[in-house]
């Protein structure tokens, strides 16, 4: 724990210096890409691909942070268990903190770390919820004058007993 507080002290410190007034307030974001869908159990495993979508809500405290909620759909990935054709769509809710670190003016890396509850459909016949952590690494490229950006980041999904969501987008982010 001390070692975290001292990375986000260092955080903060060095993000002091990318302060700009101009990039606090309400955003919101929409990506879509790649997706993945695993569940292993322990001699059985699913994974599939699929299509992914996320929809962001957040508000920027500070131009070095964020803290936000969302929707992701990992779309429906199939793949053969124990010969078996199985499909199985998963989505989730998510509350984040968004820590930002200016590269340049129009050029910013962020990290996304937070909690998810999810919900799995597993064809044929049965479902599952849960809850996990959440982590992603993202770049927005954008006019910052204009308050737009394009998005680029990969969220990772870690639930229960083994299940993880991945996802590689891209999208169009706002700030009001």
């Amino acid at each position: 724990m001390r070692k975290l507080l001292s990375y986000l002290f260092l955080f903060a410190a060095v993000s002091a210096g990318q302060i700009r007034a101009d990039d606090t307030g309400l955003g919101v974001s929409v990506s879509l890409g790649a997706s993945r869908i695993a569940d292993d159990d322990g001699d059985e495993s699913f994974r599939g691909d699929g299509v992914g979508v996320a929809v962001d809500f957040e508000y920027r405290f500070h131009p070095s942070f964020a803290l936000g909620m969302g929707y992701i759909g990992f779309g429906r990935a199939t793949d053969t268990v124990d010969g078996v054709e199985t499909d199985i769509s998963a989505r989730a809710v998510d509350m984040f903190a968004r820590p930002v670190f200016s590269l340049s003016d129009s050029v910013e890396l962020y990290g996304r770390f937070g909690f998810a509850l999810y919900g799995a459909d597993l064809e044929p016949g049965s479902s599952a919820l849960g809850g996990g952590w959440e982590a992603g690494l993202g770049l927005d490229i954008g006019q910052r004058d204009k308050n737009y950006s394009v998005r680029f980041e990969g969220r990772f999904l870690n639930g229960r007993d083994d299940e993880s969501a991945l996802m590689l987008g891209a999208g169009v982010a706002l700030l009001f």
